[in-house]
């Protein structure tokens, strides 16, 4: 007699056809395990023999789907692999949601300082500049900046803050980027060889005790070599320091407020030092470079002996008569629009008044009629030749001086700064004691702070402290709110105790370093670019010590126009 077996015993192995159509082991790896078991009956034993070989059958089967859970070294490869195929400075957004650059221009032969919105000081040198095929630069430069201050700021701009050190993977914690490029008629500028750009950086740190601000380095972002380069040790200025407020009845209320005061006090009469130095030891003023007559432009020439003269009759500057020697030309200034027939006729007198350094205001008179251009002064041939030879023997002996005013600064700097940090080192020792009687942790602060360091390169800059490698990681697998999978995309996660941002790789898993310790924001980018979310309270959930593990996110359902909107819908979900 025939007999038909239908066996449920074990739940049905994929096929590979399903392998195949669906592709997606997580999917078939949920509905296999969550397929009903049917009630056991007594077995034959035939049953016996064939339930045990459909075990063995479906135990390889779950083994084979298991394995393709990627392990840790597998892991590593597909994000390694991800991101090496993206540009490394990847903004995730349109570029019209960009934190926007500030621009200022300057002429390159005089250099400039730049004095930006927060207080930021960009001083640029005479001659600073090059193009790509190593000329200096003349005529005006326009520099674009922008700064990047918390991680709201390093999300939009796609700058990575993972540094590797000899092979030690670590996290750079910021008090402050800068992003600053200079270009003349579209082009992009190099920055000469034995130029630098001075910075000093307003920005803030969050720290848990006084004296971490010493631990902060200067990094430039070498995008060729994909990765932060160090380059010196943050010259950091602590301006002013916030404390957290305690409420009245707290037992070091008191002992907070006084410590304040006294490092309010402390941090003023250190500013006032190093302003003093600054003033002690005066800048020497850079020499100007001649300016050569480009042949084509209207220029006058004219005796201006009688002028110099009689010093009473004007108001020019040392400097300024510097520029007046002989065979000196007065030519239009480039945005003159002026007919030239209207200059090319007899004028009976003449005024000169000086703008700045390069540029003079020429007013001509004949009888009643008067005529006021801009004008530079410009010289051609042997004399500008002669000039020119003059200026870069003043130039060398400018540069010496600025370099020895450099080391006598920084010498006298450090000897100021040695002894506030002594000064401020005993303050907080007192105020750490205070909060150790009591067994309680204290509170962070924040410092308002200077970061001063030399750009020696345009490009981007970034004033950091590097985090210790991460002890473990979490392995987690995202969903939406309708189960739909997260994946193939950048997650990201920031500390609300730290200033960075960690990104990381979604693919049929990822890993991810969670602290349930802390508050901690995890998003990432939907395919229809909006934010999906993963709040502090929920990310506490999650569990440490097991395997990988679902995270649902919540759909942020409104527009992201501008970085406004992303801001209020980070913040919001901290």
């Amino acid at each position: 007699m025939r007999r038909h077996y239908h066996f449920r015993i074990n739940t049905p192995s994929p096929s590979r056809k399903d392998i195949e159509k669906h592709k997606d082991f997580d999917a078939l790896l949920e509905r296999y395990q969550q397929d009903p078991l049917p009630k056991r009956t007594t077995s034959s034993p035939v049953r016996r023999i064939l339930i045990a070989g459909m075990s063995l059958a479906a135990g390889l089967a779950g083994w084979f789907i298991l394995t393709n859970v990627p392990t840790d070294a597998q892991y590593e490869k597909q994000a390694g692999a991800y991101f090496a195929s993206q540009p490394y400075v990847a903004p995730p957004l349109d570029q019209t949601i960009q934190k926007e650059y500030a621009q200022f221009s300057f002429d390159a032969a005089q250099g400039g300082t730049y004095d930006g919105r927060n207080g930021t000081r960009l001083h640029i040198p005479t001659e600073a500049f090059q193009d790509a095929a190593g000329n200096a630069i003349s005529g005006n430069v326009d520099i674009k900046y922008r700064e990047m201050h918390d991680f709201v700021d390093f999300f939009l701009s796609g700058i990575p803050m993972a540094y590797d050190s000899a092979g030690t993977q670590y996290q750079l914690e910021s008090a402050g980027m800068l992003e600053i490029y200079a270009e003349q008629h579209g082009k992009r500028l190099q920055i000469r060889p034995g130029r630098a750009i001075e910075v000093e950086l307003v920005s803030e740190i969050s720290v848990s005790d006084v004296e971490e601000a010493k631990a902060y380095n200067v990094y430039r972002l070498d995008t060729l070599q994909r990765n932060w380069v160090y380059q010196d040790v943050d010259e950091m200025i602590i301006v002013e320091t916030y404390f957290p407020e305690l409420p009245e009845a707290h037992e070091l209320c008191t002992v907070q407020e006084s410590f304040q005061l006294e490092l309010t006090a402390l941090e003023s009469t250190e500013q006032l030092a190093l302003s003093d130095l600054d003033r002690e030891l005066a800048a020497p003023d850079p020499p100007l470079r001649p300016q050569r007559h480009n042949g084509t432009d209207f220029v006058f020439d004219f005796d201006l002996s009688a002028l110099l003269q009689a010093p009473e009759s004007h108001s020019l500057s040392q400097e300024q008569l510097d520029l007046l020697r002989e065979g000196t030309l007065w030519q239009l200034h480039p945005a003159e629009t002026i007919n030239r027939d209207q200059l090319a006729q007899q004028w009976d007198d003449l005024q000169l008044r000086p703008i700045n350094s390069r540029d003079f205001q020429l007013t001509l008179f004949k009888g009643a009629q008067q005529l006021s251009v801009v004008v530079n002064p410009v010289l051609s041939g042997a004399n500008y030749d002669n000039a020119l030879a003059e200026y870069e023997a003043a130039m060398k002996q400018y540069e010496l001086l600025t370099a020895l005013r450099a080391d006598q600064l920084r010498f006298k700097r450090d000897s100021v700064l040695a002894h506030f940090a002594a000064e401020r080192e005993h303050l907080n020792a007192r105020y750490q004691e205070a909060w150790a009687s009591v067994e309680i942790e204290p509170p962070p602060i924040r410092h308002k702070v200077i970061n001063r360091f030399k750009a020696t390169h345009l490009g981007i800059w970034n004033c950091d402290r590097p985090m210790e490698p991460k002890i473990a990681d979490v392995k987690a697998r995202f969903r939406d709110e309708s189960g739909g999978a997260l994946r193939n995309r950048v997650g990201y996660l920031v500390d609300v105790n730290k200033n960075t941002i960690t990104r990381f790789y979604t693919g049929r898993t990822a890993k991810l370093p969670i602290n349930p310790d802390t508050d901690q924001l995890i998003w990432m980018l939907t395919d229809e670019q909006q934010l999906a979310i993963c709040r502090p309270a929920s990310t506490k959930q999650v569990q440490t010590d097991q395997g990988r593990q679902t995270i649902v996110m919540d759909i942020v359902d409104r527009p992201l126009r501008n970085e406004i909107d992303i801001r209020e819908a980070l913040y919001s979900s901290l």
